[in-house]
């Protein structure tokens, strides 16, 4: 009989060999996966205990040596922009002369000031704006010294179409908005609010030092007590009024879109004559010195009138351009301006052109003149431009409004108002 024996067959040692292999494997992945679990927290930690010790910002800020140029270098800026204080308090509160001042100055610059400095006992950051130069001046809208205009007034929602000067010191202004508001130009505040006219009011008179009269596209005058911000009297016409101008003898003369001008008894309201003349719409009109009227239309002429007596006198003529504006100058001189870029200079005792001042790149919308004999000329260029009339040199060219020049307007001052189809009013410090 066969002995047995204790040996394992060969196919069941194959399989436990298998199995142990298995085992080992499994073992030692679990064995790296523990490691590698000890590996990330351990990066972790490390990483965590580096960043708790980061250096704070204004540490960075001056090793980067920015209080020098904060602003134009962008990781400055970026440090300055990302930890601004939000509280004022502590703005000069990091106890770091250089760095505190560097952050106040940030935030001047940051809200209209120029500059800024801790205060000797670092407690507040004292803002302020430098001085402009002689030919420069502050804009209350900005705050920062320019050579554009010394106010910026701005409520009108639509173009500034007539500006006047009352006689206290008021700046009246009118608007295809429909409205008129009256301004304290040496604040530049809004002081009266005038409602009622119901489409563009396109021209303005001073009837005494609490009335105006107003012109409208909505065929009507107006005339206003300044005082009670109302209606005192209206006055309704056939057609749209274009243009106003008050006589020497108290009259008033309207010129409107039916080619006539009109004469008014202001008191009673009654049409006293009308002036016809003009083959198209009359757009201005101007006084002489001797009180005779001048009138400029679509229809290329000027004509000059007695108004008392509503003879036509005499005639000048810009051929195929609409006479646009009208002024006298102080030696009697009449200028005016047109749809073809020019300015033409009239010598009336001869009736003929005496200068033309070219300069513009478009019509030539709005005049005013100036004690000492200069002149502004506004245009649908959006430029502003004053003149030595002598010379027939330009003095100074201003650039501040964005759209056309409607209107002009040299204050008694020697300042200068503008009104333009950007909505706004400017006033501008000529120095002249």
């Amino acid at each position: 009989m066969a002995k047995k024996t204790n040996q394992v067959p060969e196919a069941d040692r194959h399989q436990i060999n298998s199995s142990s292999k298995v085992k080992v494997i499994l073992f030692v992945s679990l064995v790296i996966f523990l490691l590698l679990i000890t590996l990330v927290y351990v990066i972790w930690i490390v990483y965590s205990n580096q960043s708790s010790k980061a250096k704070p910002w204004h540490v960075e800020f001056k090793e980067l040596n920015c209080s020098f140029e904060p602003y134009e270098r962008q990781e400055c800026s970026s440090l300055l922009q990302a930890n601004f204080p939000s509280n004022e308090d502590r703005i000069c509160a990091l106890n770091d002369y250089d760095l505190d001042n560097t952050v106040c100055g940030y935030y001047c610059k940051h809200t209209g000031y120029d500059s800024g400095q801790c205060t000797k006992d670092s407690t507040s950051c004292n803002c302020t704006l430098d001085n402009c130069f002689d030919t420069q001046f502050r804009d209350n809208v900005t705050n920062k010294c320019t050579q554009k205009p010394v106010f910026t007034l701005a409520k009108h929602e639509s173009t500034v179409l007539s500006l006047l000067e009352l006689e206290n010191g008021n700046l009246a202004s009118s608007s295809a908005d429909f409205m008129i508001y009256i301004w304290n130009i040496t604040e530049g505040s809004l002081k009266k609010t005038l409602k009622g006219h119901e489409y563009e009011v396109v021209s303005m008179v001073s009837l005494s030092s609490n009335a105006l009269i107003s012109g409208s596209r909505d065929r009507t005058i107006r005339i206003w007590d300044l005082e009670k911000e109302s209606q005192a009297k209206k006055m309704t016409y056939t057609d749209e009024i274009l243009c106003l101008t008050l006589l020497n003898n108290g009259e008033l003369a309207s010129g409107s879109l039916d080619k006539a001008i009109t004469i008014w008894n202001i008191s009673n309201g009654s049409v006293v004559r009308s002036l016809n003349g003009h083959k198209d719409m009359v757009l201005t009109m101007t006084l002489l010195s001797t009180g005779d009227l001048v009138s400029g239309s679509a229809d290329s002429q000027i004509l000059i009138w007695n108004s008392e007596t509503g003879e036509l006198k005499s005639k000048l003529e810009v051929t195929y351009n609409w006479i646009l504006s009208l002024v006298v100058l102080n030696d009697g001189r009449l200028v005016s301006g047109s749809s073809d870029q020019v300015i033409r200079i009239w010598d009336l005792e001869n009736g003929k052109l005496n200068k033309t001042l070219v300069g513009h790149d478009h019509s030539v919308r709005a005049l005013t003149t100036f004690a000492n004999g200069n002149l502004a000329s506004g245009s649908q260029d959006s430029h502003i431009l004053i003149w030595d009339t002598k010379q027939g040199s330009i003095v100074k060219n201003l650039t501040g409004h964005t759209e056309t020049i409607c209107s002009l307007l040299g204050l008694r001052n020697g300042n200068l108002a503008s009104g333009s189809a950007d909505t706004l009013i400017k006033l501008w410090n000529l120095n002249l």
